[in-house]
């Protein structure tokens, strides 16, 4: 069983003042959009 709580290379941030959850909340819904564009998405 792995007794892990964090993913590796996870971080934390602190949304400081509404523009900044605005730009967060918009990255993502628009992050599965993008998605399809993506290198990765083979």
């Amino acid at each position: 069983m792995n007794d892990k709580l964090w993913q590796r290379n996870y971080w934390d941030r602190i949304i400081r003042n509404d523009k900044e959850y605005e730009r967060i909340v918009e990255y993502i819904q628009n992050n599965p959009i993008n998605w399809e564009q993506d290198s990765l998405n083979v």
